[in-house]
């Protein structure tokens, strides 16, 4: 029985050290009121017939995946090419014109409209749901629920973002006045740092957290998009206003591509994990055991409202708001 278990260990922590270097989630932080801005729908000749995404190798990205795999950027007449970027590079890109249209983390795109950065929503890529994200402890740690993680230290990707909005918002709505201590960490670095005793706990999404849990050693102590925060969004794909004007049958083109790949999504998971494995290194047996996050049915602004909720109830952004997004 030891020598089973430690061979299951042993598999689990090869599989977790594969696919580490491939788990990313964006994040940020929003300050006022926003307004969420789409190109109006148009029919007409392309024009642009290129486009170049920016993505990152995670389940959030794979609507363009499907979209490329089963030709619907060719039937609108578009050539589609692919580009990984860096987490904090989605947004200059666009601004710059690198990239064309990208996935932004929906908490970084309120950030940054609340700035006034001239970006413009495309579509809805993701929701989350349970077990895509979990804040995980070592399994005979002392730390149980998140009030016990008042003063300990939280790896997450980064701060304020949704690891650290969202527990904050549940220990506040739960009457708890615990504040734990957040540090910025990468994905691929948060199993091993947990192990050492480095931090006491860490924010891991997917493909990395089920790796982690294969490893062993480890168990959750929060489901990060369960609960009230259930179909919390996550990504959407975004252009720059400029672009977006410039160019409204060109995105509106996209725009269909992308839905009918999310609409596949939604109904076939199998065309996911396929789809996965051709933009990440995730391995086989990792991408066939994976959580997925949801994809919805339609893009739907008003959705936001949970990512400005959250954010009034952390105290960071008091009275935020969204104008202009049906309610």
């Amino acid at each position: 029985m030891v020598t089973a278990n430690k061979t299951r260990t042993n598999a689990g922590r090869a599989a977790l050290a594969a696919i580490a270097s491939a788990a990313l989630l964006l994040a940020g932080c929003a300050q006022s009121d926003v307004e969420v801005k789409t190109p109006a729908t148009a029919e007409g000749a392309l024009e642009q017939t290129s486009v170049k995404f920016g993505i990152l190798p995670t389940p959030d990205y794979v609507a363009i995946q499907i979209a490329l795999d089963q030709g619907f950027f060719e039937d609108e007449g578009i050539a589609a090419t692919t580009e990984v970027m860096s987490p904090g590079g989605a947004i200059p890109a666009v601004l710059g014109g690198s990239l064309d249209v990208v996935g932004v983390n929906w908490v970084g795109y309120l950030q940054a409209v609340s700035q006034g950065i001239e970006i413009s929503a495309v579509a809805e890529a993701d929701r989350g749901g349970p077990g895509y994200a979990e804040i995980m402890v070592l399994e005979d740690s002392p730390i149980k629920t998140l009030a016990d993680l008042d003063g300990k230290k939280v790896g997450v990707v980064v701060t304020p973002g949704n690891c650290d909005q969202i527990p904050l918002a549940a220990l506040a709505n739960s009457g708890s006045d615990a504040q734990p201590d957040f540090v910025t960490i990468a994905i691929p670095d948060m199993p091993g740092n947990v192990q050492r005793g480095g931090i006491d706990a860490a924010c891991v999404p997917e493909p990395t957290l089920s790796a982690m849990k294969a490893a062993g050693g480890f168990r959750s102590i929060n489901d990060l998009f369960s609960g009230d925060y259930e179909q919390f969004p996550i990504v959407g794909f975004t252009t720059s206003e400029k672009y977006a004007s410039a160019n409204p049958n060109t995105v509106a083109a996209v725009k269909r591509a992308l839905q009918k790949a999310t609409d596949l999504a939604r109904t076939d998971p199998d065309i996911v994990r396929v789809a996965i494995l051709q933009y990440t290194q995730i391995p086989e047996a990792a991408a066939a055991n994976m959580t997925l996050p949801s994809y919805p049915e339609e893009s739907d602004f008003s959705k936001l409202q949970i990512v400005v909720d959250v954010l009034g109830d952390t105290g960071l952004v008091p009275n935020a708001t969204i104008p202009g997004a049906d309610k």
